[in-house]
This record gives structure tokens, sequence and C-alpha cells, in this order.
């Protein structure tokens, strides 16, 4: 999520246009209604989404692309009167619109394949009343959002009694939880993801973890799971994790990077992807460098990683489960699924893991002090 986004303004279709964008936009919207019959015209002006379910994916999410008139702002094209200019314009639009669900099906059946992500996706199928559409980003920054669908809906995306934001001098302090869940819109375009990634390299060492395409995505939707069951937390959190579902997200994300087999190198932060860091913290690690310890908070964070996954536990306690109940497949997989390492300690109340992690010190022990849980009230 980016934060500080001022949702009382927004229109996802013209989400980050300039005014004068938006000047081309009504125009263009005046364009198409003058060449396109009455429905077809609203079919162009809006998309709604379309299921995935027919592509063997969860039920619960939808597929949409960017209006005809916000698509010809994007791709800077004209309003040209000439014969046969509108239809050319429109097949274009059109096959864009088909490339862009062919792309976002191919990460989601991505995502699927293995156990992290089943897990991940399950969570949109289990019958809620809550729907997430999946749109293209729309912002001139490289980045990816995930936002309640809708103004007024957004007391219901976080947990009852929290605030949407905990700084008093924001509007978004006003909004407190009442739990629920609501729909959704992940704003997500593959080429914004992989500028994100080049960004991050080029900043940190050629180190971009957990910032692939597909966990770029993944990541957004940890971030809508939370909000179609309206549980998100957001409790600030240092070292340039945010506040704890930044953290959470980014945790979760790292261990489907673990799941995917590739090289043991994880996110060390959330934070934005290029310094100067201003702050009280230090700069940000450009890699999760202590991975094998994660557990014993290396990094010092407030919250700390256990913290984070007991409030992750409570709130979400079916996605937690199949996580914990991972099939042990690969080496990483187990080596780096904190969830299940927390909740060995968790569940059987000892103070030393079974089977030491590698990278863990000899005789190196969890102590109770890391398991307490105050600051998370729901």
């Amino acid at each position: 999520m980016v934060d500080g986004v001022d949702l009382t303004e927004l229109d996802y279709d013209i989400l980050g246009f300039t005014l004068q964008q938006n000047e081309q936009y009504k125009k263009f919207n005046k364009y198409i209604e003058k060449h396109a019959s009455p429905l077809g015209a609203s079919m162009l002006e809006w998309d709604l989404g379309d299921p995935v379910i027919d592509e063997g994916l969860p039920d619960g999410i939808l597929i949409a692309f960017r209006s005809m008139g916000s698509w010809m702002v994007v791709n800077h094209e004209s309003a040209d009167n000439h014969p046969g200019k509108f239809d050319l314009l429109k097949q274009k639009y059109i096959a864009d619109k088909s490339n862009y669900r062919r792309q976002i099906v191919c990460l989601l059946k991505q995502i699927q394949s293995y156990p992290t992500g089943r897990a991940l996706l399950a969570e949109f199928g289990a019958g809620r009343p809550s729907f997430t559409r999946i749109r293209p980003y729309n912002m001139a920054d490289a980045n990816a959002l995930t936002v309640a669908d809708d103004i007024d809906q957004q007391q219901y995306i976080i947990a009852r009694g929290t605030r949407l934001s905990f700084d008093k001098k924001s509007e978004l302090f006003k909004v407190v939880g009442k739990g629920g869940g609501a729909n959704c819109d992940v704003l997500f375009s593959p080429e914004k993801a992989e500028l994100l990634r080049k960004k991050y390299r080029k900043a940190h060492h050629g180190h971009a973890p957990a910032m692939a395409t597909d966990e770029v995505l993944y990541h957004e939707l940890v971030h809508a799971s939370r909000m179609i069951a309206g549980v998100m937390n957001f409790t600030p959190a240092n070292h340039w994790y945010q506040d704890s579902e930044e953290y959470l997200a980014v945790i979760l994300a790292n261990i489907y990077v673990s799941d995917k087999g590739g090289p043991p190198l994880f996110r060390a932060f959330y934070g934005p992807a290029e310094g100067p860091y201003k702050g009280k913290d230090p700069a940000p690690d450009d890699a999760l460098w202590d991975a094998a310890v994660f557990l014993d908070n290396p990094q010092n964070t407030s919250p700390s990683p256990v913290q984070i996954i007991e409030q992750f536990r409570l709130s979400q306690p079916d996605l937690y489960g199949r996580l914990v109940h991972l099939p042990p497949v690969g080496e990483l997989i187990r080596k780096y699924n904190w969830i299940y390492w927390y909740d060995q300690i968790r569940v059987k109340g000892r103070t030393r893991a079974r089977g030491p992690m590698v990278g863990r010190p000899a005789g190196s022990v969890w102590t109770r002090p890391h398991l307490r849980l105050q600051g998370f009230g729901m």
C-alpha cells in the first residue's frame, strides 16, 4: 500500500492523473459517446471486472481493465474523427484489455502453483461476501496499491476499534474500524512492478528480494485478504516497515520466495525504494541477512516478528493454519517458514526449537519474553 493517499478523492480509473489529463479523460469520454452506441459507450467507459473462476482460480477475484478513456490518456492517443479511426482505437483497446487479463491470470496461476500461493488464494474462495478486483495502476510512480473499493467502506476493512491511520493529524485517523470486511481493489500493473524492482536494485547494490512481479502481486494479495476479512491493523512499525500490515506482507511474501526455491535472499524493509532515508532509523539493509534467526528479531524492530505473527494468528487463523501445515517440500520452505517455527514454540510451550534452524548458533534459545503480545488488541 502507499501511505498518505486521500481516499476521499479517489476514482480508480483516473487516480494519479494531472488536471490536464483529467480534462483529456473527459474529452475522450465524449469522443467515445459520440462514436459508440449508448450501451457500447457505457461498457467502454467503465470495466467492473470479470471473474477468474473459469481459469481454475478463486471466485472471489475479478480482473478489470482501465476504461477506454483512461487507456487513451495513458497511451497518448488522440480523439481523431477520421472515418474508421474510432474502430481501430477500440480494437487496440480491446487487445490491450485482453493482454492485461492474460498477464494477471498467468501471475495468479504462477502463485497458485506453490503451496504458499494456494494457502493465500484460498482466502478469496471461502464464500466471503466481499470480492477483490485487480485493475491497472495508473499513477506515475512505480508501485502497486491495495485500497477499499469505496470510500464509505474503509471502516469495514480495518479491525473493530482500530484506526485507519495512527497519525492524529490525518483525516484517516477519524475513521474507526467496524470490521466485517469489504470489497477492495488491487491496483497493479506488471510493467510498473518491474520498474519498481529495477529501482530497488539500483539503490540496494543489485538486490531486490521479494520484488519479482509475482512476488509484488503476492504482497498486495496479502493486503487484500485482510481487507475482505476486515482485520487490518495499521499499528506503526519502525525500521522502515511503516506499519504492522506492511511488515506482515513482507514476512509472508518472503516465505513465498522461499517456497519458490530460489536464492534464500529476503526483503528486509518496506519503505521507499530508494533514499535518502530520513528519520531516526538507520538506512535499511539491502536484504534480510539474518533470515535464519529472524524470529530472534535481529533487526530490533518494534513490533517484533513474533508479535506480528501472533497478531496474524489471531486475525486470520485459517491462513495461519494453512501456512503452519505447508508440506515440507524442499529445504528452504521449512527452514524459512517462520510461521511454522513460531507455532512450534507456541503450541508446545518449549524454549528451544525441535531441530535447530540452520544458521542458528548452537545452544541459542528462544526465551519467553519474545512471546509478549501486548499492543495488538483487536
